[in-house]
């Protein structure tokens, strides 16, 4: 075990003993491990890579203060209302008891997540900016790779937010996406960025959620659903891109084993 150093905490910036912090929850990590396997830990497939890691990304950046705000605000209500298997997944259940409001040209269902009770868009928005948060603060080490956001000015804003010092920042907005699948491998992917025309989207995906982050000053909070800082707290269901989002996962995972990669 190492030595747990004493230094500058990234969220709160007081000198205090660090944790051996995780860029996705460890709660969450858990649920994706293979009991069932030799090697239970998870498998990290891409278009070119392809290993198994029992620590991915974890480095020492919070205080155990920072670490159990993080938790408290959105890491343990994510974590039981995600896809937990074929017979959990409270979020997609609290969906289908409720009647979308619309369905956008794009394929988007749109749910109204502040009518439904169960849904709690507070900790939603508050797990997935504490996760791109912490990918922007932090140059994370998993296996070959590293994983690493650019938020430039709008880094010290959301860390602000993150703390409970400023409301939610401007030039800002979370979309959740919840799945429609009924039963699939548990995964994870790991936050990455995208351009867009006079703004960025941070983007990762945990246990049947997507988190968006969407950053700039051509932001149209007003004109986009979106699930904060809209007060409808929109959730968006997308089944066309959910098929194709699985059938490329299996794609990456067949190219692993053809190359030889056979987990045990």
């Amino acid at each position: 075990m190492r030595k747990r150093p004493f230094k500058h905490c990234a969220l709160c910036l007081e000198e205090k003993l660090l944790c051996d912090s995780h860029l996705i929850p460890a709660g969450i990590m858990r649920l994706i491990r293979a009991q069932h396997l030799r090697n239970p830990n998870p498998i990290v497939v891409s278009e070119t890579i392809h290993y198994t890691t029992s620590k991915p990304c974890m480095d020492y950046l919070l205080c155990e203060g920072c670490e159990k705000r993080f938790s408290t605000k959105g890491e343990e209500w994510v974590s039981k209302n995600c896809y937990r298997g074929k017979k959990a997944f409270r979020i997609q259940e609290a969906l289908s008891r409720n009647t979308p409001v619309t369905t956008l040209p794009d394929g988007v269902i749109l749910y109204r997540g502040a009518s439904i009770p169960e849904i709690d868009s507070e900790q939603l928005t508050y797990f997935a900016l504490s996760v791109i948060w912490r990918a922007a603060v932090h140059k994370w080490r998993n296996g070959p790779r590293t994983v690493s956001l650019e938020l430039g000015p709008y880094l010290e804003p959301l860390r602000q937010f993150l703390r409970g010092e400023s409301p939610f920042p401007d030039c800002m907005m979370v979309v959740v996406r919840v799945s429609s699948l009924s039963g699939y491998a548990p995964s994870v992917n790991l936050p990455v960025s995208r351009p867009g025309s006079g703004f960025r989207v941070h983007a990762f995906a945990i246990l049947g959620l997507t988190f968006l982050l969407v950053v700039g000053k051509m932001v149209d909070v007003i004109g986009q659903p979106n699930t904060w800082p809209s007060p409808d707290h929109f959730i968006g269901v997308v089944p066309e891109i959910d098929i194709e989002d699985q059938q490329r996962a299996l794609m990456r995972y067949s190219k692993a084993i053809a190359r030889g990669f056979v987990p045990k």
